[in-house]
């Protein structure tokens, strides 16, 4: 797969199979669309495309409205997810107060039809884009015709009734409904940093621990509380158990914590190291403990429901 950050390095394709969105997750609904784009591509034997944005458009056009969108997948994380699903091109466009006031028909001659000459052009069946989101798939079906490509409108995957999306997913993961959310991601949920110096509350426990320092303050953190994870340190995966929260036993006004017990004494100098930490379950809410002896009682019994 090749990526590109912005036109000015792309010279465009001679012809493709195209989609265009934000594919916030890669949620089972995206990959319904990635999945026919990949094969469509290969029947007319053409490169299958992708445009999409960053930073996440409703972070700017709905700024005044609402607080900052929290990310499913950092573009780190969409370009792996992709090149994995067999994707050939991805470009990303710069998102700002420029790019939202560029007009549907503007940006389907200009980048769409001009640079990427698409056969066909997949969307969701929710996508719009342009000024005012006018290039949605009633837009497209009109100007398909004048622009010479085929238009694929592809409709929504449901779990139990409700349509997939990712703001449903946010809301999944929001209510510590992890595992939902595992299951409509079709991948453990995740958040990534580097491995920083703590204050050592845990070793004074018994229970020393990886803290973690996002790489991206745009990726939603769960709720307070304790979760059943994975964490992957140099390309190697570890079980642990992540504690979010302000650490409410030791003190009050304590700085936000994310950090991970690793169920392997071995390891040893990871300060600095990337880590991705992958949940998989919810354990518990966040409590204050009147002691640090039940504190230590109740660290013991997670780590039981975690290792079981």
């Amino acid at each position: 797969m090749v990526v590109y950050h912005g036109l000015s390095d792309f010279n465009g394709v001679n012809e493709s199979v195209l989609t265009v969105g934000t594919f916030d997750g890669i949620h089972l609904g995206h990959r319904k669309i990635i999945k026919k784009l990949v094969e469509d591509a290969e029947l007319l034997n053409t490169v299958s495309c992708l445009i999409t944005f960053d930073p996440h458009p409703q972070n700017i056009l709905r700024l005044d409205e609402q607080p900052n969108k929290k990310l499913l997948s950092t573009i780190k994380k969409k370009i792996q997810i992709l090149e994995k699903l067999g994707l050939g091109v991805m470009l990303i466009l710069p998102f700002d107060e420029n790019t939202a006031k560029i007009a549907a028909i503007d940006f389907l001659r200009d980048i769409i039809i001009e640079k990427f000459h698409p056969k066909e052009v997949i969307l969701g069946h929710d996508h719009h884009f342009g000024y005012r989101r006018e290039g949605d798939s009633s837009f497209m079906s009109t100007q398909s015709n004048a622009f010479n490509f085929n238009l694929k409108v592809i409709g929504p995957v449901e779990s139990n009734g409700k349509i997939i999306s990712s703001t449903f997913i946010r809301d999944r993961i929001n209510n510590c409904s992890i595992t939902e959310a595992n299951k409509l991601l079709s991948r453990n949920y995740e958040i990534s940093g580097r491995i920083v110096h703590g204050q050592h509350f845990g070793r004074e426990l018994g229970f020393p621990t990886a803290n973690i320092e996002l790489d991206d303050i745009a990726q939603l953190l769960p709720p307070d509380g304790v979760y059943c994870v994975d964490i992957i340190i140099d390309n190697k995966k570890y079980c642990g158990m992540c504690y979010i929260g302000n650490r409410p036993t030791f003190g009050d006004n304590l700085q936000l914590a994310i950090e991970v017990n690793i169920f392997n004494s071995e390891i040893e100098n990871i300060y600095d190291e990337f880590a991705i930490i992958e949940f998989k379950e919810f354990v518990r809410a966040e409590i204050k403990f009147d002691s640090k002896d039940m504190l230590i009682t109740q660290l013991k019994k997670d780590r039981e429901k975690c290792l079981n």
